[in-house]
């Protein structure tokens, strides 16, 4: 089990961190999942404090019917995190992104479970191989 990123998903993040006025952009991964791995193909921003409510996903869901595979969060704190474990969240990802010194992004990926309680289990994270033309 594990995350690849696809270099389209990648320049999707990249622009979201590079225009977002808040700093702490979230939102949705689009792709799909094979043999336990999840392939993230592309990202959306979220707008507004709800983004994470099961509305908002239905109302993206209906525009992309079964591809929403996961989340993101350009922060590593897990209290970030935790505003996504929600019943709709369950089987899906969570990307925890962060901006490097150098201007690149780094991730750490997490699958939703509920034990009772919302976890995120670790996921390792593969980005695609960017060639040059």
């Amino acid at each position: 089990m594990g995350v690849f990123l696809t270099t389209a998903s990648l320049k999707a993040l990249r622009a979201i961190a590079a225009l977002s006025s808040t700093g702490k952009p979230a939102g949705f991964l689009l792709g799909h999942v094979r043999g336990g791995r999840y392939f993230v193909e592309n990202a959306i921003a979220g707008a507004g404090g709800d983004w994470a409510e099961h509305k908002t996903y239905d109302r993206l869901d209906v525009i992309e019917p079964g591809r929403i595979i996961g989340f993101f969060v350009f922060s590593r704190s897990a209290a970030e995190r935790r505003k996504i474990g929600k019943p709709h969240a369950c089987g899906k990802i969570v990307l925890a992104a962060a901006k490097k010194r150098d201007g690149g992004l780094e991730f750490e990926g997490f699958r939703v479970d509920y034990t009772g309680r919302f976890v995120f289990d670790p996921l390792p994270v593969v980005k695609e191989k960017e060639t040059s033309p």
